[in-house]
């Protein structure tokens, strides 16, 4: 085969269909592994956890709904941090609403409180 004679496209289309073979060759190896691997342990009345320890468990994988979960559960109470260099700010009247200064848009009611004429340095936790 002349790769020079190729179009880019071909070669994008030939470069795809070696990496899918290469990834299948080596699923393929490793199922073969594995299942060796587990021919001699039970020769030896073994398990496979036994011969590799927990490598060998299957991995629970999280979906897209626990991740999420997860990540909504994480949100720590706002403190100003030295080490982090982050600027915080908490409304005065309502302890509940915080923001981390400039992550992320600003909250409705740092926008309400800047309409006020009130400066956001006021809400600034120390």
């Amino acid at each position: 085969m002349d790769l020079a004679n190729l179009s880019l496209g071909e070669l994008k289309k030939l470069q795809a269909a070696i990496e899918k073979e290469i990834n299948g060759r080596q699923k393929q190896q490793r199922n073969k592994a594995m299942e060796e691997i587990k021919s001699v342990a039970a020769k030896y009345g073994l398990k496979l956890t036994d011969v590799v320890g927990n490598a060998a468990a299957p991995r629970k994988t999280r979906t897209v709904a626990e991740k999420s979960a997860v990540k909504a559960t994480r949100k720590s109470a706002p403190k100003a941090s030295a080490k982090a260099k982050v600027i915080l700010f908490r409304h005065p009247d309502n302890a509940a609403l915080t923001w981390s200064g400039g992550r992320g848009r600003r909250p409705q009611w740092v926008k309400d409180w800047e309409a006020a004429g009130r400066k956001i340095e006021e809400a600034r936790i120390a």
